[in-house]
């Protein structure tokens, strides 16, 4: 299969594939992952953490080779030196 398909309440992910070894930890109502492309894409009350940084959104984008997330909906991210939001973000 190119891609498994989760759809369960509050569902967790962690996938690790960066030097430094730190995860993301997604998790949110539609969970979607896709090996091919290093891409999870997660929708409806998304919520996920990366080092210090916390967001919330209602749709992500997380390439987790390259640690880039497009954010969508409602976005607050949360870190150390401050807070961002916005309907559309990319980190």
């Amino acid at each position: 299969m190119r891609f498994f398909v989760f759809s369960l309440l509050f569902f967790f992910i962690s996938v690790a594939y960066s030097e430094d070894d730190q995860p993301i930890v997604a998790r949110g109502d539609q969970v979607e992952y896709f090996k091919d492309a290093r891409k999870v894409v997660v929708g409806g009350h998304v919520s996920a953490i990366y080092g210090d940084a916390t967001l919330t959104c209602d749709q992500a984008v997380i390439y987790t080779q390259t640690k880039d997330a497009y954010l969508q909906g409602r976005v607050r991210l949360v870190q150390p030196d401050g807070i961002m939001k916005g309907e559309e973000v990319v980190y």
